[in-house]
């Protein structure tokens, strides 16, 4: 039998260690050079402010998202400071198999603002975007000059919120008379290079994808105009164009 002296040592050295733990720092700063973090079993990481709001999630989303057998669903949450959502990745309705999860955000009201098509597993289901309006195409209602010098037809007001355009204009051009057109913007740029009109020609040409110009960003300068332009470079007829769709583009 061992002393008690030896016992009253041991437990000295236990309430020592404890005090340490208990005293010790917690985790600030870290680094992971190989490896990783696995959060399993339904845990997940949550990211609290100062004053205890969450912020953002990942990993177990709270249990009104749960699935029809009762298990927790993994996915991604991001909190504005009122607690509305702002993004989520996640089924919305998980208790109806099968699930399918989709990226969203949210406005402070709970409406989504955009949200990718899971069913089809392509393209978006939010928000119901205009396809353009149905012009009529008839050689009579496109507007032409016989101008020797670029004149306007066309003009829409637009704000620029892309990094390139694209359009489709339908062009026409009167026997022996042939012609350009082009699109420039409110401070007079030309939107890409003009477009040759061939003699004789009614048909569909693609300006772009092309890069707008520098210096017309409108996010705070308000709306431009997009102008169409035509001329006549030879022969005694008519030269015109009529935009038919217009789209921002990507990078």
């Amino acid at each position: 039998m061992r002393p008690i002296s030896w016992f009253g040592r041991r437990l000295a050295d236990l309430e020592r260690k404890v005090r340490e733990l208990a005293a010790a720092p917690t985790l600030q700063n870290a680094s992971i050079s190989q490896g990783g973090i696995a959060v399993k079993n339904g845990g997940a990481i949550t990211v609290v402010d100062a004053d205890g709001h969450t912020v953002a999630l990942i990993g177990a989303l709270p249990a009104a998202y749960n699935r029809a057998d009762g298990s927790s669903q993994p996915g991604v949450a991001f909190y504005r400071e009122d607690g509305s959502v702002a993004a989520f990745l996640g089924d919305l309705s998980a208790t109806t198999p099968p699930y399918k999860q989709a990226w969203q955000t949210f406005d402070r009201a709970g409406n989504v603002l955009s949200a990718d098509d899971t069913n089809s597993g392509t393209g978006i289901s939010w928000p119901l975007l205009n396809l353009g309006g149905f012009v009529d195409i008839s050689s009579g209602t496109v507007q032409t000059t016989t101008s020797a010098t670029y004149v306007d037809l066309q003009w829409s007001a637009s704000i620029r919120q892309h990094p390139r355009i694209a359009a489709s204009i339908l062009v026409r051009a009167d026997a022996a008379t042939t012609g350009n057109v082009q699109i420039v913007d409110g401070a007079g740029n030309v939107i890409g290079t003009p477009i040759a009109v061939a003699a004789g020609a009614f048909t569909q040409v693609t300006l772009g994808p092309v890069a707008w110009p520098t210096g017309t960003w409108q996010f705070n300068e308000g709306i431009t105009q997009l102008r169409l332009q035509a001329q006549r470079l030879t022969g005694t007829g008519a030269v015109g164009g009529k935009v038919v769709g217009a789209w921002g583009w990507p990078s």
